[in-house]
């Protein structure tokens, strides 16, 4: 029962618009002076959730996002994406598409993908004339192939808090994050070519076009390269590529490009301290909480409730989706995840379902939440930049639910999508 309060308590904080790290550290503590355990546990726990060498990579990520927004890396990402499809219909959506793919591969989180490549893809396109609603349903949708694609924040925070290998589950997020990126580019060019939104294309570009594009954008996309290949060889772990990309990414934008100044480089290390922070005190305090869902045995009850309403296995994962949907939707991404583990993987485990594959459906619920209202961090973000009323945002965005779910559903029901990857190269 205690393990049910602590969740009623915390939601009742939200609803008093209390932070989500303090909603979750104030309802644990109360719930912690009625069990009969000494108040101890409170910092022993906090310090625990942070303790996994594994999470080191979190910031290492984020300020290579920061450096890479900063230091010219993320322009010529577009351009290059600008060179090899923006001829096809939906002309700059594709683009940003095409960009977000391969920011993906640095940036690790949506919200870092959208407020970095995210402004560049809106201006664009409001600068050719594309509708300023289409631009930013486009923008939000795309920053969610970031945090699948390895580096992926949350991803590292699942396969810490599931126990599982990290190498595995990022590189299970590839098949679904290049899934996402082909539904939404098949999407976008059904909407042009209906006539619903005028977007105009580019010339198909001359040979000295594309190759100027490639030469200037190189370094950029060998970024993700570097990084996908460390882990997969084995050279590296997730947490050492983490290094490697902040000094790639740094190295590449002081010696090669040339654009990032010691002025520049205190502001990206002081919103990359701010932004580590911030998701640092949240797997604390939610590490403290989940450990309260556990001991009471909330998971177990959870997959007795599941059970009982169903016996076949689709039909529990689709329960299992529509519960996330909702949780999605007044919970953020991490705090979220590490609450939802202890709760929702034993029931995945009893229906058969690899914790991988997983993991891959539980973040993809709660990365859809990112851009849903009324918590919706990515959505938020884009609004403020973009400087649109957050009504004319939601109605541009509603019919990309539908590439969405139909992304969802099949990572749902084809496990090979997300497994066939980590389960060829890592053994």
């Amino acid at each position: 029962m205690l393990g049910l309060s602590v969740i009623v308590l915390f939601c009742a904080l939200l609803a008093l618009r209390v932070p989500v790290c303090m909603s979750m550290l104030v309802a644990s503590a109360a719930v912690i002076l009625l069990l009969d355990v000494p108040l101890l546990v409170i910092p022993q726990y906090l310090i625990h959730g942070l303790s996994n060498f594994e999470l080191v990579a979190i910031p290492f990520f984020i300020l290579a996002a920061e450096i890479m927004n900063s230091g010219g890396l993320t322009r010529r990402i577009f351009r290059f994406g600008e060179v090899c499809v923006g001829w096809i219909a939906g002309g700059l959506a594709q683009v940003s598409v095409v960009a977000s793919m391969i920011f993906a591969g640095i940036s690790g989180t949506a919200v870092a993908d959208a407020a970095g490549l995210g402004r560049l893809q809106v201006t664009a396109m409001r600068q050719a004339g594309y509708d300023p609603g289409f631009a930013a349903a486009i923008t939000i949708s795309a920053s969610l192939i970031g945090p699948l694609i390895p580096p992926s924040v949350i991803g590292i925070v699942y396969a810490v808090a599931a126990e599982v290998s990290v190498g595995k589950m990022l590189l299970a997020g590839v098949g679904p994050g290049l899934l996402l990126g082909a539904t939404l580019m098949v999407f976008c060019y059904v909407l042009a070519r209906s006539g619903r939104y005028p977007c105009p294309v580019r010339p198909y570009p001359t040979r000295r076009e594309f190759l100027a594009a490639l030469w200037q954008g190189l370094p950029a996309l060998l970024a993700p390269a570097v990084i996908l290949s460390l882990i997969i060889s084995g050279v590296a772990t997730a947490t050492e590529a983490g290094v490697v990309a902040t000094f790639y990414s740094l190295a590449v934008s002081v010696l090669i490009y040339r654009e990032l100044t010691w002025k520049g480089f205190a502001q990206v290390i002081a919103r990359s301290l701010l932004s580590s922070g911030m998701v640092m005190f949240l797997i604390a305090t939610a590490t403290l909480m989940s450990w309260i869902v556990t001991r009471e045995q909330a998971g177990l009850q959870a997959a007795v409730w599941f059970a009982g309403l169903s016996d076949q296995r689709w039909l529990q994962l689709l329960w299992i989706n529509i519960f996330l949907t909702i949780v999605g939707t007044v919970l953020e991404g991490v705090p979220a995840l590490l609450i939802l583990v202890p709760v929702l993987l034993p029931i995945a485990l009893k229906i058969g379902v690899d914790p991988i594959h997983f993991g891959i459906i539980l973040i993809f619920n709660l990365l859809i939440a990112t851009v849903s209202p009324p918590m919706g961090v990515v959505l938020f973000a884009v609004a403020n930049f973009a400087g649109l009323p957050m009504g004319e945002i939601v109605r541009a965005l509603l019919p990309f639910f539908v590439p969405l779910a139909a992304t969802l559903l099949l990572i749902t029901y084809v496990p090979a999508l997300t497994l066939w990857l980590p389960n060829l190269l890592l053994k």
